[in-house]
């Protein structure tokens, strides 16, 4: 792999229409494959479906050499907004992959689209393409043995061939550090309505290096958790102009205009699958802020400041006589914000807990609004699957604070204190009556 280098000034950097593209036009990709240094790879301009994602074109480009060819694998998740240039003039953004293939194949969002989702007035809001749909190609393309003569977009690969082509969104992952399978699994339920998937990353210990400059081909993440749990997006920066900057090439979860935090990420290594590889990562520190969340793109700012929510989680085991603390910054949305908090409540909770069929948990939360007096919310909770009955009443309390209908509301701080009771602490209610029927305001 050679070491790349930007074509051009990051503020003069020229582009090109997908309307100049054409079959067997050479030219290269940047993406980082190990630790941050950008690399080129070559590819080849397979074809150009036009007009059917909402209007917009779809690139088809094969990837001819570099770490992909030399592992034999095919595009992979955190390839998402690997900048791909033709002639020194940037094209566009690798977003789409062929699942179930050793060919790396891809699809190319057009920069020109990309640019739609840089800071200003929202455009009118697109639609995402329908899946299912089809685009034809102008040029027939054979691979593998196979002539396609269209292009097909899937939510995931299918893994039978068709007569059309079928690429699936690279999509967004949320690698986890510190988390277990039950708290993933309840983090993807509370987010099954966005077009995210939290996956197991890197646990190991995490890299020294220091933030590098971000140039396209970076790898960039967005972390939505960090401290002793971490819950992070990781693509490539495909545009830079001065400190505003474009990535991914598709959305985190097209959730509009947004306040989250950007990262530099470090690559430990791609983690093969024959359906979809994808880049093991780990965040590096804060650069900037993300401000948009759209189709094509995510669009933000380095250097600009944003700050994460302090978390801290304390969970005390009567039964052991053991307590641990876990401190927390949280990425604030209002629909991101309550599920990464609690699948952090279930890990913590099961984690701590000898018996989580026959226990109770006494419940002390207290959460600082901005500019508002304190909250101080105090429960008891029990029976069996004690972990997910605490992180459902979290991920209540928080989404009916951040989805209330009166204002926008932000948090300074929140903690959480869990107090565990080796029983089930709960009575039932025999009879209620009443001793009359009629009742006047003020009565008992």
């Amino acid at each position: 792999l050679v070491p790349a280098s930007s074509p051009a000034d990051p503020d003069g950097v020229q582009t090109m229409p997908s309307s100049e593209l054409r079959p067997g036009i050479r030219g290269y990709g940047l993406t980082v494959f190990k630790g941050t240094q950008v690399t080129r790879f070559p590819i080849t301009v397979l074809g150009v479906a036009r007009g059917h994602l909402s209007g917009s074109d779809m690139v088809l480009i094969r990837v001819d050499g570099g770490h992909l060819v030399e592992q034999g694998i095919g595009i992979v998740a955190g390839m998402s907004g690997s900048p791909v240039y033709v002639q020194e003039r940037l094209i566009g953004a690798i977003s789409y992959g062929w699942g179930f293939s050793k060919v790396p194949i891809g699809g190319v969002t057009p920069i020109h689209d990309m640019m739609a989702e840089l800071p200003g007035p929202l455009p009118p809001a697109f639609q995402p393409p329908p899946w299912g749909a089809v685009g034809r190609l102008e040029t027939p393309l054979t691979l593998e043995g196979r002539t396609y003569r269209e292009v097909r977009i899937s939510p995931k690969p299918e893994g039978v061939p068709g007569p059309a082509l079928e690429l699936s969104p690279l999509g967004t992952l949320l690698q986890t550090s510190g988390l277990d399978q039950g708290a993933i699994r309840r983090l993807n339920q509370s987010l099954k309505n966005l077009p995210v998937q939290a996956v197991q990353g890197f646990q190991g210990q995490r890299p020294q290096s220091g933030i590098p400059t971000m140039v396209p081909g970076s790898a960039v993440g967005v972390p939505l958790l960090t401290g002793d749990i971490e819950v992070a997006a990781t693509g490539t920066l495909t545009w830079r102009k001065g400190n505003s900057i474009l990535a991914f090439g598709h959305p985190l979860a097209q959730l509009g205009e947004v306040n989250l935090p950007l990262s530099a990420a470090y690559i430990h290594t791609v983690l093969p699958s024959y359906q979809m590889s994808f880049k093991m990562a780990s965040q590096l520190g804060l650069i900037g802020e993300m401000s948009r969340d759209r189709l094509w793109a995510i669009g933000g700012r380095l250097h600009a400041p944003v700050s994460m929510l302090p978390v801290r989680l304390v969970v005390h085991d009567t039964a052991r006589g053991k307590s641990r603390t876990w401190n927390l910054r949280a990425a604030q949305q209002r629909y991101l914000t309550p599920a990464v908090l609690s699948a952090a409540t279930s890990y913590t909770v099961g984690h701590m807990s000898a018996d989580l069929q026959a226990s109770s948990a006494r419940l002390s939360m207290k959460i600082q609004p901005q500019g508002q007096a304190p909250l101080d919310l105090e429960d008891l909770v029990t029976g069996a699957g004690l972990a997910d009955r605490v992180a459902n009443h979290i991920e209540s309390v928080l989404s009916r604070l951040l989805n209330n209908s009166f204002q926008p509301l932000r948090l300074e701080s929140v903690q959480i204190e869990a107090t565990i009771v080796p029983r089930p602490l709960q009575a039932s209610i025999e009879r209620i009556y009443s001793d009359r029927t009629e009742y006047h305001p003020g009565e008992t």
